[in-house]
């Protein structure tokens, strides 16, 4: 399908500043490919030197809202299903997914404080926070919507993620991207913020040179977001990623690489951020 003339495109870098090495690539994605956008994580030990890196460049800074990885900034509330006997954030297959679908208090009262605090980390380093996201996209799930929306309302964020994409393989096989897309188109609309037409969300972590180029060709919007995850793999990856350690530079090498830049020319699709769709 042919893309509309024009087509403006952000492409958004998940998981700044969950460690060095993904940080350092990411912005080598910015400096010598197609990324325009980055989604910062707030709990984590690199992430003052991920700010010191990223402040003065011109690119969407917004935040990367996470119950699953790193320590939570809050104090620990008793019995919390999404801590482990050491209160750092970890994911279960079984007690994860049933938090966040059936998050209250006191629970979520905590999770209300616990999202706070990580904006608030971002707001005192001086970001201007241009959008909302999750890790594993939480915020579309019942339990925790409820909160996002009024945190981005008491925050003024203007764009918050709809991960909902027409997958391009069997969907049979995504079950867990079919949940998500599922819960994007009903939750979503509801925190009544701006959202963009999403890509990425059926290739997420299995992006290189091949798959990237095919979904470019996917794209019909004239506007949208595509989600990678470059970086550089590294042994303290592993904290966040055990099971994906090594896809990070296969997106790196995809976001650099030369065919991209030439098919986004010969579809006539701008790189963009955020701010300059609302110019």
């Amino acid at each position: 399908m042919k893309a509309f003339a024009g087509n403006k495109l952000v492409v958004n870098a998940d998981d700044y500043g969950m460690t060095r090495s993904i940080s350092k690539g990411i912005l080598k994605a910015h400096a010598n490919g197609i990324v325009t956008s980055v989604s910062i994580v707030t709990n984590t030990p690199s992430f003052k030197e991920a700010i010191s890196w990223v402040n003065d460049i011109e690119i969407d800074k917004g935040i990367h809202l996470t119950l699953n990885s790193g320590k939570p900034l809050s104090p620990p509330l008793e019995h919390l299903p999404i801590l482990n006997n050491r209160s750092e954030f970890y994911l279960s297959p079984i007690r994860t997914p049933f938090f966040y679908f059936i998050c209250k208090r006191p629970w979520k009262t905590w999770v209300h404080a616990e999202f706070r605090r990580q904006i608030e980390k971002l707001l005192t380093v001086n970001i201007k926070i241009s959008h909302l996201d999750s890790h594993f996209h939480i915020h579309v799930f019942p339990g925790i919507t409820d909160v996002i929306s009024e945190i981005v309302k008491e925050y003024d964020i203007p764009y918050v993620r709809k991960p909902c994409e027409r997958l391009l393989k069997k969907k049979i096989m995504y079950p867990a991207q079919n949940l998500i897309s599922f819960l994007s188109r009903k939750n979503i609309p509801s925190v009544g913020r701006k959202s963009l037409p999403f890509y990425g969300l059926t290739e997420a972590g299995h992006v290189n040179s091949s798959t990237l180029i095919r979904i470019l060709k996917s794209i019909e919007t004239k506007t949208g977001e595509l989600m990678l995850h470059p970086g550089y793999n590294s042994e303290e990856n592993m904290d966040y990623y055990p099971a994906q350690i090594n896809h990070f530079e296969e997106e790196l090498k995809a976001a650099v690489h030369p065919d991209v830049h030439d098919l986004l020319r010969e579809r006539n699709i701008t790189l963009t951020r955020r701010s300059q769709l609302d110019d």
